[in-house]
């Protein structure tokens, strides 16, 4: 019954994350619709929905069997999620598909060692997004930083890739940079976990 509450949680995430996209596509201001993607992970964190990029810096921590198999779980009910809801948002709004596929398109021309690396400066700022909301008094500040700031400079964020390639009608084709991005994304987290270690 957890597993399956796990599933369920990550599923509606996944969805948040691609309401996100849809609204930051649908949105022609350069500035306004990054900024806007934030209601995603804000609904997120609020609601303590299950992302893969809130919670994979967290699993080095675990040293529990089932925390990794929640961690798979939370990463496959995100691309059910995301990925409905691309297919209904390109079935929906005309404009969505071809936004979605120009930026498909690029994801797909990009070899392995760049989408690797734009992959682990988004989980860089996932990570710092999520760990801020969680200490700090100014718990969205971190957000309205991390989110514009990874989608203006063009790195790979797994779950909204996801939404993006289901949108383009790309589904299949992007399992493969999906699975890149994810492991981008978890080195990335792993990588500002590790740091903040050594705070004093």
């Amino acid at each position: 019954m957890a597993m399956l509450g796990a599933l369920i949680s990550a599923v509606f995430a996944g969805c948040m994350i691609g309401i996100a996209g849809t609204t930051c596509l649908s949105v022609e201001n350069a500035y306004v619709g990054p900024l806007l993607f934030c209601v995603g992970l804000y609904t997120i964190c609020a609601f303590g929905l299950r992302l893969y990029t809130g919670r994979v810096g967290y699993i080095l921590d675990s040293h529990k069997k089932e925390d990794i198999i929640n961690l798979i779980l939370t990463w496959v009910g995100n691309y059910i999620g995301a990925a409905l809801c691309g297919f209904a948002a390109a079935y929906s709004k005309g404009n969505i598909q071809s936004a979605a596929l120009k930026i498909a398109e690029n994801r797909l021309q990009q070899d392995f060692f760049t989408t690797l690396l734009l992959a682990f400066f988004c989980g860089m700022l996932m990570y710092i997004a999520v760990h801020t909301y969680k200490i700090t008094s100014g718990k969205t500040l971190g957000m309205l930083l991390c989110v514009p700031a990874f989608i203006l400079s063009g790195f790979e964020h797994s779950v909204a890739d996801m939404y993006y390639f289901a949108a383009a009608g790309e589904f299949v084709k992007g399992i493969p940079q999906i699975l890149i991005v994810t492991l981008g994304n978890a080195l990335g987290a792993f990588a500002v976990g590790f740091g903040l270690r050594f705070k004093k």
